[in-house]
């Protein structure tokens, strides 16, 4: 298997080195889609951040994560050195191109976006499941089922009526995180479990 594997890196590694030169002069044009690209992603993430403070996803409740700090400095360290560089390129370069412009508002908006820190937890509600998301960890649980739900700083206990247990790691939950899951658990469902503390 790892023969194959590593057959297969191979070939895609020279067949990438053989087309290189064919498409290289197509690239600035491609380079400047990928920048538009990257424009249209962080708008739309910052306007998904602006809407997740202001509580507009009504079956979502972000939760605090031990990735939360390292996710939500990244946006400062891409924006400073894109924003900076963009400029830096931007007053040493006798020509005014469009693609430095582009870095130039990307590196901008992705400053933006870091000043909009979010959790990086997910809890949702949708069609009778209790989901959550934690670190690409996906865990769906039928509401019905749901015995109990136990609250500890670095986890979430779920216990089902037939006995078998989930545990939701990688937490970092502090006393208000309870409150606010408790909260949210009551008053979008019709709470028939314990939930503790």
């Amino acid at each position: 298997m790892k023969k194959n594997k590593s057959k297969y890196q191979l070939g895609v590694f020279l067949f990438l080195i053989i087309i290189n030169p064919l498409f290289i002069e197509y690239i600035d044009n491609y380079y400047r889609y990928l920048l538009l690209f990257f424009l249209i992603l962080s708008i739309w993430g910052i306007y998904n951040r602006i809407q997740i403070r202001k509580n507009k996803r009504k079956n979502q409740l972000r939760i605090s994560t031990n990735n939360d700090d390292y996710v939500n400095i990244l946006p400062f360290i891409f924006g400073t050195f894109l924003f900076f560089g963009g400029l830096l390129f931007y007053y040493n370069s006798d020509v005014i191109n469009t693609e430095n412009i582009l870095i130039i508002i990307l590196g901008f908006l992705l400053l933006i976006m870091g000043f909009l820190p979010v959790p990086t937890g997910l809890i949702e509600i949708k069609k009778g499941l209790l989901k959550f998301i934690i670190d690409s960890k996906n865990e769906s649980i039928e509401i019905e089922k749901i015995k109990r739900i136990e609250f500890q700083k670095s986890y979430i206990l779920i216990t089902k009526n037939n006995k078998e247990v989930h545990i939701i790691n990688y937490m970092n939950l502090i006393e208000n995180d309870y409150k606010a899951i408790k909260d949210f658990l009551i008053k979008r469902l019709e709470v028939t479990f314990e939930i503790l503390p």
